[in-house]
């Protein structure tokens, strides 16, 4: 069971999310609460450069199906980027570099007040490709005078520094306890279609297939890994 509120401002979001198990034959993590506030990528000044940031407090629980075990920390966290857009010519390029940064009140092993930081880079190449089709049609009850068919063709490396705290000592209650080092490449190949009539224009299909491709893995090496894709529809 969980609540959650949210309030957005013009450049950004802060929510509150309670969120506490119901059923003790459930393996689950409680937030009590937690406070997240969302910075969106804005622009700074004049420049190409951006900046963006997720911070989020809470007092965490985590507990096990049919047990009394559980562990619990308070967890400060903190995921900044720096980024830098540029367009030459036909192709998109925009390098970034970032910081996690994280603090828990407790830890594995008796440890408290434990503090753990992982920089980031990466940078990422994009063209944007499109076709308009000016045959009108109807289609499931509505209008269509002209379809825009955009292709964005992506590249998108990424390099997360090994954490100055390994996982292995903290406490895990979602995503953000698992961090790892982490390098990859991921090639993408998102597919738009733009619907448009005399009233509205809407984004009619969205498709984005992508590849990943691990760098460098610890006792693995280099290998092809997650293909994933994504399918929004909206007629």
């Amino acid at each position: 069971s969980y609540f959650l509120a949210d309030y957005s401002f013009s450049n950004s979001s802060l929510s509150l999310l309670t969120q506490i198990r119901a059923n003790n034959f459930f393996e689950e993590t409680e937030y009590l609460p937690q406070l997240t506030y969302n910075f969106y990528r804005q622009r700074i000044m004049n420049t190409h450069l951006y900046f963006e940031s997720t911070a989020s407090f809470g007092n965490l629980s985590k507990k096990f199906a049919n047990s009394s075990t559980e562990y619990s920390s308070m967890r400060l966290n903190d995921h900044s980027i720096l980024s830098y857009v540029r367009r030459i010519a036909w192709l998109s390029i925009a390098p970034y570099v970032g910081i996690y940064s994280t603090f828990y009140s407790k830890a594995k092993f008796g440890n408290d007040n434990v503090w753990r930081q992982a920089p980031e880079s990466g940078i990422t190449f994009s063209t944007r490709i499109y076709k308009i089709i000016h045959k009108g049609f109807n289609f499931m009850g509505e209008r269509i005078d002209e379809l825009r068919h955009v292709l964005t063709p992506t590249i998108a490396y990424s390099y997360i520094h090994p954490p100055t705290t390994s996982k292995n000592e903290l406490f895990s209650f979602d995503a953000i306890d698992d961090l790892a080092r982490q390098e990859n490449i991921v090639f993408s190949l998102g597919n738009k279609l733009q619907a448009k009539n005399k009233q509205r224009t809407w984004d009619l299909l969205y498709f984005n297939p992508s590849l990943e491709y691990t760098l460098n893995q610890e006792g693995k090496g280099s290998f092809l890994d997650n293909l994933t894709t994504k399918l929004e529809f909206y007629p």
